[in-house]
């Protein structure tokens, strides 16, 4: 089983698709240019956005604003959220995702408690719930 998984990631570049596709993710969350955002760091499709907020709860509020727009984050630390997307994501897939942090970083009021305009200190690399391949995102295996 284990040779078999290796030759799916090398015969469909697996790896390839991951850097090249977090490298967009990054670009395109570094032009929210949300004042909020510490940080986005990331090696391939896992990533993370580091927030600068005086809400203690801003970076796990966000996380359940992005979940009930359909990606899937984990808040860590307080201030940072992670985003760990399956191997297949598709480009559209990643721009859906950008798209989702934009939105919410923009509803918000900077000053509410609890707000997203911190959206953009997030911890890039996510699970798109829309887009997935059945038994290719960690939801599927629960």
């Amino acid at each position: 089983v284990a040779m078999a998984a290796l030759k799916v990631l090398k015969d469909e570049m697996l790896a390839e698709n991951a850097e090249s596709l977090g490298k967009i993710f990054r670009e395109e969350l570094k032009k929210i240019n949300s004042p909020h955002i510490m940080k986005i760091r990331g090696k391939g499709l896992l990533n993370a956005i580091i927030i600068d907020h005086d809400d203690k709860n801003a970076a796990w509020n966000l996380c359940l604003e992005l979940k009930e727009n359909g990606l899937l984050a984990k808040q860590t630390h307080g201030h940072i959220i992670r985003f760990a997307p399956p191997l297949i994501i598709t480009k559209e897939q990643i721009m859906d995702c950008v798209e989702i942090i934009k939105k919410k970083s923009k509803i918000y009021n900077p000053r509410y408690v609890g707000n997203i305009g911190i959206v953009a200190q997030i911890l890039v690399s996510c699970f798109f719930i829309r887009h997935h391949t059945i038994g290719a995102c960690f939801q599927c295996w629960i």
